[in-house]
C-alpha cells in the first residue's frame, strides 16, 4: 500500500508501527489536523488515499429564512392554487350561464301564459326574421352564382359543356336501371321455369306411381 510506505516514519512515530492495518488511517486522520508535521510525500499521498469527509453543504437562506428550496416549494404550491383557483371560477361561471338560461326559459314561460296573444306576436316575428335571413341568403348565393358565370362569359367559356355532361351522366344512370330491370326480370322468368319443370315432374311422378303401383 503506498500510503504505509510514504509515511513510513509517520505511522512508526504517531501511530505504534501499525502497518498495512485498519488502524493506520484513522491514527494518521487523527494527527493530520493536529500540530503535528508531515512530509511533503506522505501529505501527498493521504491527500488521495485517505478519505475525506464530506461536509455538510451550507444551507443559504434570506432575511426571511427561506431557502432557495423553500421559494421553489412556494412557488409550485401557488402555481397549484392559481390552477384550483381557475377551474373553481370556470365552473362559477358555467353555473351562472346555466341559471341565467334556466331564467330566461322561465320568465318567456310566464310571458307566454300572461300574454299569450303578445306571445304569439313574437313568435311570429321570430319567425319572419328567420325567414329573412334565409332569403337574403339565398340572395347571396344567386349573386354569387351570376358572378361566376359572369367570369365564364368573359373567359369565353361556356354552360353548354356541363349540361352536356350531366344529360350524359343521367342517360347512363337510367340506362344502368333498365338494364338492373331487366335482368331481374330474366331471373325470376328463370326461376319461375325452373319451379314449373319440377311441378311437372312432381305429378308425372304421381301420375305413374298411381296408374302402375296401385290395384
Amino acid at each position: 500500500m503506498a500510503l504505509n510506505k510514504a509515511c513510513a516514519e509517520e505511522i512508526e512515530q504517531l501511530c505504534d508501527e501499525n502497518f498495512f492495518s485498519e488502524e493506520t488511517i484513522p491514527c494518521l486522520a487523527k494527527w493530520r489536523g493536529g500540530d503535528e508535521e508531515f512530509s511533503e510525500k506522505c501529505t501527498s499521498v493521504m491527500s488521495w488515499a485517505m478519505p475525506v469527509e464530506a461536509e455538510e453543504a451550507e444551507t443559504v437562506t434570506d432575511e426571511l429564512g427561506m431557502s432557495e428550496a423553500d421559494y421553489e416549494e412556494k412557488k409550485e404550491w401557488q402555481a397549484k392554487r392559481k390552477a384550483a383557483r381557475g377551474d373553481a371560477i370556470e365552473r362559477m361561471k358555467m353555473k351562472d350561464v346555466d341559471a341565467k338560461k334556466e331564467q330566461e326559459r322561465v320568465e318567456l314561460e310566464r310571458y307566454k301564459s300572461e300574454n299569450p296573444e303578445e306571445y304569439a306576436a313574437m313568435i311570429a316575428q321570430q319567425e319572419e326574421e328567420k325567414r329573412q335571413q334565409a332569403d337574403f341568403k339565398r340572395r347571396e348565393r344567386q349573386m354569387a352564382a351570376a358572378l361566376q358565370r359572369k367570369k365564364r362569359a368573359a373567359a369565353g367559356e361556356t354552360e353548354e359543356a356541363p349540361q352536356e355532361a350531366g344529360k350524359l351522366f343521367h342517360r347512363l344512370k337510367d340506362l344502368g336501371v333498365g338494364y338492373k330491370k331487366s335482368g331481374l326480370v330474366l331471373l325470376k322468368v328463370i326461376c319461375y321455369l325452373f319451379f314449373f319443370n319440377l311441378l311437372i315432374c312432381y305429378y308425372l311422378l304421381l301420375f305413374v306411381f298411381i296408374f302402375y303401383f296401385t290395384p
